[in-house]
């Protein structure tokens, strides 16, 4: 499933791609593009704006919370979404998939490469993630919202 979510769903995209879900965002779009874009991307636009939900031209659902766990959980039920199974396999900044690289390959600080042994790179920004602890947030955070 694609999904687009509004200028004001930032937060809510960055938990969904960290979930492994294909988001698309982008600040300071226009609405009349918007809805373009997600009927050419054949994306489901996710709004907290009701006259923008009202407009015709696009599969558009329209989210009933401004508090983005919230917006979350309503998003996961709503479409019977996974936030485990392709859990960090999207950059969460950009939304591009992210490969496992060596670690010889990556310039992170000593501590990080004390801890950590596996190591991942954003195709798109270029942008180098790791396993620390707020993954394991992360991971409980999701399992709460099940």
């Amino acid at each position: 499933m694609r999904l687009f979510c509004d200028d004001h769903l930032r937060r809510l995209a960055r938990w969904l791609r960290a979930a492994g879900h294909d988001v698309a965002w982008e600040r300071a779009i226009d609405d009349r593009t918007l809805l373009r874009r997600c009927r050419e991307e054949r994306r489901i636009l996710l709004t907290l704006d009701r006259g923008l939900a009202e407009r015709r031209g696009a599969d558009v659902t329209l989210l009933p919370s401004h508090d983005p766990m919230e917006q979350l959980r309503y998003v996961v039920e709503r479409f019977h979404l996974d936030l485990t199974a392709d859990a960090f396999s999207r950059c969460p900044l950009c939304n591009a998939p992210l490969s496992e690289t060596t670690a010889d390959a990556v310039d992170v600080p000593d501590r990080v490469r004390a801890r950590c042994d596996r190591f991942w790179r954003c195709s798109g920004c270029g942008r180098t993630y790791w396993r620390g602890d707020h993954v394991q947030h992360m991971r409980e955070r999701f399992r709460s919202l099940v």
